[in-house]
């Protein structure tokens, strides 16, 4: 019982601070320096005004949907978080287990959509850029978010703490 009780405790602060950690990542995609309306990367690519307003709309919608993703991981993470506290009086190696496991693939389809929606408006700004653009802003991506076209935004963040993940 006092082992079971030490793994929920750590289970629980390594989820916890999983979820800090991606909070701050969020917050350095989406929140540009200064002014809310991106004119800083617009003044470093030298946009065109119609090339701004295409950025804005790809960057309002993935900034939204990074927005929803942090409120349904916050709810998944107060469900998981009731139902561990049920499992202390039942069955609880097996159920937790069990509800590790579920999820887990909930958290995974949450990040997967969140990183869909930044590689979408990645793809979509790139294809209005011009190539010099486009070489300054993967050098601005790599800069601030350590993102390079191509690749995954973010690929060895996860939101299961270790021992969840082992039990994959």
């Amino acid at each position: 019982m006092r082992r079971m009780t030490i793994l929920l405790i750590l289970v629980f602060v390594v989820a916890m601070g999983a979820g800090a950690v991606l909070a701050t990542l969020a917050e350095r995609v989406t929140n540009a320096p200064e002014n809310s309306d991106n004119s800083w990367l617009a003044d470093k690519l030298q946009l065109s005004a119609q090339q701004r307003e295409q950025m804005r709309g790809f960057w309002e919608h993935a900034t939204d949907t990074s927005h929803d993703c942090m409120d349904r991981r916050a709810e998944l993470q107060k469900k998981l978080d009731q139902e561990i506290s049920d499992l202390l009086n039942n069955d609880q190696k097996t159920r937790y287990n069990e509800l590790s496991r579920q999820y887990q693939q909930k958290f995974q389809k949450l990040e997967t959509d969140q990183t869909l929606a930044f590689n979408q408006a990645v793809d979509q700004t790139n294809k209005i850029l011009t190539p010099e653009q486009q070489k300054k802003y993967e050098q601005i991506l790599s800069d601030r978010v350590g993102h390079r076209p191509g690749s995954m935004a973010n690929p060895n963040t996860s939101l299961m703490p270790p021992a969840t993940q082992e039990q994959r």
